[in-house]
């Protein structure tokens, strides 16, 4: 049998569709405090709506009035996820790329998201 990972962690990310941007980036368990440190970053923007899926945690962090919350809203950011996943292997699990230390997934995906916001891709 496969074993269970003790410690996972997910990234959340903030995009806007209209620049084709992440805007800002969490990297935690899938809890209130990851994205609460997500959210931090964000205040200083001025989002109208953010899009999300029904994840609790997002209910207890985003602002009522400004959430949507649906599949419907999340379409392109699936879009994200599939290049992020095609384009940085370290991303997928299965992988020889998978590396055990956290600080090398952290460094990749600040590569990743320098580089997909400034097109280089």
């Amino acid at each position: 049998m496969g074993q269970r990972k003790k410690r996972k962690r997910w990234l959340f990310y903030a995009y806007a569709p209209e620049t084709d941007e992440i805007l800002a980036w969490s990297w935690g368990n899938r809890s209130q405090h990851t994205v609460r440190k997500l959210y931090r970053q964000l205040q200083t923007l001025s989002i109208d709506l953010f899009c999300t899926d029904e994840w609790p945690a997002f209910n207890k962090v985003l602002p009522e009035e400004k959430h949507l919350i649906g599949k419907a809203y999340t379409r392109n950011v699936e879009g994200v996820n599939l290049c992020l996943r095609t384009r940085n292997r370290r991303i997928v699990r299965k992988t020889a790329c998978f590396s055990k230390k956290e600080q090398n997934h952290y460094n990749a995906m600040k590569l990743i998201f320098y580089y997909r916001n400034h097109h280089t891709l």
